[in-house]
Order: structure tokens, then C-alpha cells, then sequence
């Protein structure tokens, strides 16, 4: 278990079985991405002041697969957030440039529970990381921050309200895959 503000985050390495992660990090990093959105009280909308990445497309099977390995931590998440989860969103193929990110937020929407993000290999840098907030009136800008490095291959999971950011990633690409369980 960790220490506040990350007492709600839990890191599960090797996930994946070593084809998969090397199949899903080449076809990943070929593929074409157009700008990924962000959802605004109008309606979800691109804008790269908040959130600068590439969703990408793989094909079906390879999603397919990646989908049936979240769904495979299913458990494990409702045993170690104490909830009981519904099934996940299909899961969001991201692709970091080099200085992509999104800003602190939270991943809050109807019905969202527990977010879970998986990381693969990314050029020239072995972890990914992602920076959490500590939900305390009482913490400043400079001591609220926590940030979490993980190995490739690994899936970082959290509450969804929990507000996080990916920091401007300096070595690129990175990749991950994103997808949220739903409240069961």
C-alpha cells in the first residue's frame, strides 16, 4: 500500500504476455492518430491547451486482446479498491510525442469508477509515469504532488476521481492504453 496522495494507486507489472506488449508497441507506433478530445460541459472537443496526444486505431484483434487483459484484472481491482466494478469501456490507444501531456484532471464521467491505464515500451526511456494530487484542503501546489514511475508492460490503476496529469513527456513516443470500469 502506498502513501497519500497515491494510498488509492496500485501498480501490477507484467501484465502482458511479451507478444502481446511487442505486437501493440510496433503497431502502435505506425499507426496514424488524429488529436484526442476531452470532455467539456459542451460536449467532448480537441483541445490541446488541456490534453496533446494522438488516439491511435490497431486493428480489432489486437484491441480485442488488450480489452480481454483489463477485463482479466477485473478482481484484483474490486478486491483491492473494496468496490464492486461492472465491465470496462473499450479501451483508448494513446500515443505522447515528445512534449504531449494533459493537464491535471480527474477522469470523472457518468458512471466511471476505477481507471486503469496501461504502459508499453516508449523510445529511449524504460518507465512511464504519471503524477497524482493529494485531495487534502490543507496541501499546496508544491506538496501535493506524487509522482509514480512504472515499467513497461505494467497497468497503473486508480480511483477515476482521482486527479492526476501526464506529465510534458520529454523522450517520445510513449504509448499506453486507457480504459475505465464501470460502477457494478
Amino acid at each position: 500500500m502506498l502513501s497519500p496522495p497515491t494510498h488509492d494507486v496500485v501498480v501490477w507489472e507484467s501484465v502482458l504476455a511479451p507478444a502481446l506488449l511487442d505486437a501493440l508497441t510496433r503497431t502502435m507506433q505506425a499507426a496514424e492518430g488524429r488529436p484526442a478530445d476531452v470532455c467539456a460541459p459542451t460536449g467532448r472537443l480537441v483541445d490541446q491547451h488541456i490534453r496533446r496526444t494522438s488516439r491511435v486505431e490497431v486493428p480489432q484483434s489486437l484491441s480485442d486482446k488488450t480489452r480481454l487483459c483489463f477485463e482479466g484484472l477485473h478482481d484484483r481491482l474490486e478486491e483491492h479498491f473494496g468496490v464492486r466494478l461492472g465491465g470496462c469501456e473499450p479501451p483508448q490507444f494513446l500515443r505522447y510525442e515528445r512534449g504531449d501531456r494533459f493537464v491535471p484532471h480527474s477522469d470523472v464521467a457518468a458512471g466511471r469508477r476505477v481507471t486503469a491505464v496501461l504502459h508499453l515500451a516508449q523510445a529511449g526511456a524504460a518507465r512511464g509515469s504519471l503524477t497524482f494530487f493529494a485531495p487534502s484542503p490543507t496541501a499546496t501546489w508544491q506538496t501535493c504532488r506524487k509522482k509514480i514511475s512504472f515499467p513497461p508492460g505494467s497497468v497503473i490503476a486508480f480511483p477515476a476521481d482521482l486527479v492526476h496529469e501526464v506529465p510534458p513527456v520529454r523522450v517520445g513516443p510513449r504509448l499506453t492504453v486507457v480504459t475505465w470500469f464501470w460502477n457494478g
